[in-house]
This record gives C-alpha cells, sequence and structure tokens, in this order.
C-alpha cells in the first residue's frame, strides 16, 4: 500500500464518523436509542467483516467507511443513553467512565496493532472488533430502551415501568418521572 491509500483507507474512517455522529441523533430522536445503539453495533460488526476480509484497497476502505458510520453514532447516542438511564447521582460517574473505556479501547487496540503488525496479522485486529461487536450486540438483545424516551414518545406507563425495573422494584421512582416534564396526566404515569 502506498502512502496515498494509506492515507485514504485511514481517513475513510473518520469520514464515515462524521457521517454517523450527524444521523445519529435525528436518527435516536425519531427511532430510540436501543434501535440506534443497534443499528451501530451491526455498522461495527459488518465493517469489522468487511475490512478482515478485504481482498483489495477499496474493499478496505469500503469496510472502514461502515465501521466509521457505526463509529460516530455510537459516539452520539451512547452517551444520550447513559445520561438517561443512569442513576441520578451516579450520572458522572458513568459518563466518566464512559470516556475511560473509550481511552482503554484506544490503547488495546494500539497494543494489538504494535504487536500484530507482521504479515496478515493485521486481520486479526480487525476480527477482534468484530467479535467485540457482536458481544455487544447479544448485550443489546436485553437491555431496555431508554425510560426518558419512551415518556415523551407517548408511552409514560411503559416509561415508567421500564425505570422502575432498572432501578429495583424497593426503589423510589417519582422524583425522576417526575424530572421527565412530559405532558402526561397522572393515571399514564403512575
Amino acid at each position: 500500500m502506498n502512502t496515498t491509500q494509506f492515507s485514504v483507507v485511514t481517513s475513510v474512517f473518520t469520514l464515515g464518523g462524521l457521517i454517523g455522529a450527524l444521523i445519529a441523533g435525528p436518527s435516536c430522536n425519531q427511532y430510540g436509542r436501543l434501535l440506534t445503539m443497534r443499528a451501530t453495533t451491526v455498522s461495527f460488526v459488518l465493517g469489522s467483516a468487511i475490512e478482515t476480509f478485504a481482498s483489495n484497497i477499496p474493499v478496505l476502505a469500503f469496510g472502514r467507511l461502515v465501521a466509521g458510520l457505526g463509529c460516530g453514532a455510537a459516539i452520539v447516542v451512547v452517551p444520550i443513553y447513559i445520561a438517561e438511564t443512569a442513576p441520578p447521582k451516579e450520572k458522572g460517574l458513568f459518563g466518566a467512565f464512559t470516556q475511560i473505556s473509550i481511552c482503554m479501547g484506544i490503547l488495546v487496540t494500539q497494543l494489538l496493532g504494535y504487536f500484530l503488525s507482521k504479515g496478515n496479522l493485521w486481520r486479526i485486529i480487525l476480527a477482534v472488533a468484530g467479535v467485540i461487536g457482536l458481544v455487544q450486540l447479544v448485550g443489546l438483545i436485553v437491555v431496555p430502551e431508554s425510560p426518558k424516551w419512551l415518556a415523551e414518545h407517548k408511552s409514560p406507563q411503559h416509561a415508567r415501568h421500564i425505570l422502575q425495573k432498572i432501578r429495583g422494584h424497593k426503589a423510589d421512582v417519582d422524583a425522576e418521572v417526575k424530572a421527565w416534564n412530559i405532558d402526561a396526566t397522572e393515571d399514564d404515569i403512575c
């Protein structure tokens, strides 16, 4: 791969990230946080698979673009989901932990790159990203939708039920439900 090809393959990921970030906001507002997170994860897995099995530079670049779409969208939607589902007193902790996790992921990727940058071993790095995406996708099967998003989209009673499930059956969720400032009758949310 020459310098120009390397530059294209590297930078197309950033282009995908930009497009993904621009699409994620409207998508998570219209279709929900959970569905958008699942779509970003599918993008990770698909992009990683394309990259891992790429037989030429255009296919590799396309895989990077697809993976970038998912990463850019995830950077937008995941913090929103965490902010809406984290316990009010721990929102800062969860937000900071998200950033620390991203940095740890970059560190692990760089370490893998250092040790696996010989011959065709670089494909292992890309395959690992796909495996992590698959694990995340399986985890997202059991994750509930954001209660706040549900409340804002005319499902306040279901939103309260989901919030109660997240916090535990003995937790008092009245203050959180009231903080949503939704236009609903008391009967809708009790």
